[in-house]
């Protein structure tokens, strides 16, 4: 008799060890907040984990958890921030979802991840989350809605590009008025003997005053020609818009996001074109 309740005894006992320990090792079911938000690039990303959890939290971060976005571990994004949920037991994490450019882990692993997509510049993707060495733990619902935005170095550089043609318009423009002003004022001082200083300026006048008439050479060659012939300065803005032009076209085809210049690259086109609207006022009118 003995015996046989020792053996009730130990039976229960396995029993319930087995569901504590199977009640400890079940994965918490993490979850999305804001699921149906759309997410871009320097928004905040926060993930429900309820409890029991094995998360470590220090000064308000949780360390050794990793996002997972499409397979691509995003370390680069560092230790989220960690705060109690409503009830008291689960943490809430908090994740910004930012690229440094001057980091080559954060631009390689984001370009690992957007160049998976195929969807346009509006995706949904998957998300998952890695405690430690343990395999990452799946995020529930669809995924992450994501758009795609512009980089502001990107629009930076555009700003140059398009403040240089304005001014080169203004500059343009300012010249060949200065000169039709500076000939028409000429005119008063010619004596009257002075019959072909007053044809060669009128002459001037008229030319200056018509429409284009010249017949073109050729689209690089106009756009490069100073008046003078081909211009050095006009050269070279004209290869390094061709450079930057396949340089973004080929990043936005494959990463479907706008390429992360250097600032010394924008440093070095805004001097660029500063030199090339130097030179476009002893330019010909």
């Amino acid at each position: 008799m003995h015996a046989l309740l020792k053996v009730v005894v130990v039976l229960v006992l396995a029993v319930q060890w087995g569901c504590a320990g199977a009640a400890e090792t079940d994965p918490p079911t993490v979850q999305l907040v804001d699921a149906t938000r759309h997410f871009t690039l320097e928004d905040t990303l926060r993930l429900h984990v309820p409890g029991p959890h094995q998360i470590p939290v220090m000064n308000a971060k949780a360390t050794g958890v990793w996002l997972v976005i499409d397979d691509v571990v995003m370390q680069s994004l560092g230790a989220p921030t960690a705060e109690l949920d409503a009830a008291g037991t689960g943490l809430v994490l908090s994740y910004r979802l930012s690229m440094d450019p001057t980091s080559d882990d954060s631009r390689n692993q984001w370009e690992q991840l957007l160049e998976k997509q195929h969807g346009g510049y509006q995706m949904t993707l998957p998300l998952a989350l890695a405690i430690g060495t343990a395999a990452a733990l799946p995020v529930a619902g669809n995924g992450m809605l994501f758009h795609v935005t512009s980089q502001h170095k990107a629009l930076i550089l555009l700003g140059i590009s398009g403040g240089t043609g304005l001014g080169a318009l203004v500059i343009g423009n300012g010249t060949k008025a200065a000169e039709i002003t500076a000939l028409e004022q000429k005119l008063n001082t010619f004596s009257a003997d002075d019959v072909a200083g007053r044809t060669a300026a009128n002459a001037r006048l008229q030319v200056l005053r018509a429409p284009p008439t010249e017949v073109s050479k050729g689209f690089f060659h106009d756009i490069c020609d100073d008046g003078n012939g081909i211009g050095f300065h006009r050269l070279q803005t004209v290869m390094w818009t061709l450079i930057l032009g396949f340089i973004f076209i080929a990043h936005v085809t494959k990463v479907i996001s706008m390429p992360e210049f250097p600032e010394t690259l924008l440093t070095l086109m805004g001097i660029s074109n500063s030199v090339y609207l130097g030179f476009k006022f002893p330019e010909k009118a």
